[in-house]
């Protein structure tokens, strides 16, 4: 159970770091997908779902246009919770994980 707190905490803390970034550029993007492998991995997440996940991120973050009225950074984060959400399937979702 520590793990998954240390986990939560991770995030938590790479999330607060998107938010202070003030330029959400590939750089930016490249370094919050490092920070969430690093809590991924640490947690002992089997390694293909975090670089699948890495990719799914990343590749999304820099594709994707914002919708109307979204900064990319809230794009950005979105993207990153939605992504972990299918990672962790429906289950998550049922129970209101956010």
């Amino acid at each position: 159970m520590a793990m998954l707190g240390s986990l939560g905490e991770n995030l938590t803390n790479t999330m607060k770091k998107l938010v202070g970034m003030s330029v959400i550029d590939k750089k930016t993007i490249k370094e919050v997908v490092k920070d969430i492998q690093r809590a991924l991995i640490q947690s002992d997440v089997n390694i293909k779902l975090v670089l699948e996940l890495s990719k799914k991120i990343e590749s999304r973050a820099l594709e994707e246009e914002p919708p109307k009225g979204i900064t990319p950074r809230e794009h950005v984060i979105t993207i990153i919770y939605e992504e972990m959400v299918n990672l962790l399937g429906s289950e998550a979702r049922a129970s209101g994980f956010r």
